[in-house]
């Protein structure tokens, strides 16, 4: 019986414990006579709280914690650049999948991709923000099947689905200029500069 009750107790702790959620979590370092630790205190939703303190050593252990950190931003923004200084090549591969996926199965990467995703993009609420000046925008599908979106009170443009990553609008802002929008948070598609923006209400 013994056993049996001290089961029945882990099962509650158990259950317990997998109900709370975190509602903070903070780490700091500080200094105690030159010797540096590192506080990480996690609040939960159950009012449980928890902290550890870790040893992170000298003055020249901690230095290296923040040269690592600033190293890995430094490499993940060198890896951006290169692939905007490459866009146009990977633009040309994702064309050539399309083109040799229609020639292979008879339907390209984009219409199957279309067809994955539209569901996704036809009816949403969105938000188009170009220079400051945000406006409503509407995706809907034409008679023909392509998906066409309205910017405010502009007549509709091709809207294209480039796979969960980006979206191609065509004739924007005019003529025969293409605007391409990139997926930052499955909410928010952006241009390179960051100065157009289309925003969905929910999540890809």
């Amino acid at each position: 019986m013994k056993t049996i009750y001290i089961f029945a107790f882990l099962l509650c702790s158990l259950s317990a414990f997998a109900q709370r959620t975190v509602v903070t979590d903070t780490s700091f370092i500080s200094n105690t006579s030159g010797t540096y630790f590192e506080t990480r205190a996690i609040t939960y939703s159950n009012g449980e709280t928890s902290t550890v303190k870790t040893l992170i050593g000298d003055t020249l252990a901690v230095a290296n914690i923040y040269l690592n950190a600033a190293n890995t931003e430094g490499r993940q923004l060198a890896a951006a650049v290169a692939l905007v200084v490459n866009r146009n090549t990977t633009t040309a591969n994702i064309r050539r999948y399309d083109n040799t996926c229609a020639a292979s199965t008879g339907r390209g990467v984009f219409a199957r991709t279309q067809e994955k995703l539209q569901s996704k993009w036809v009816g949403e609420t969105l938000s188009f923000k170009d220079s400051g000046v945000t406006k409503t925008a509407t995706v809907t599908k034409a008679g023909n099947g392509t998906l066409q979106i309205v910017i405010g009170t502009d007549a509709a443009r091709v809207f294209q689905l480039w796979g969960e990553g980006a979206v191609r609008i065509s004739g924007y802002p005019s003529g025969s200029s293409v605007l391409y929008l990139y997926n930052l948070d499955n909410k928010v598609f952006s241009d390179f500069a960051g100065n157009t923006t289309l925003t969905r209400t929910t999540s890809l």
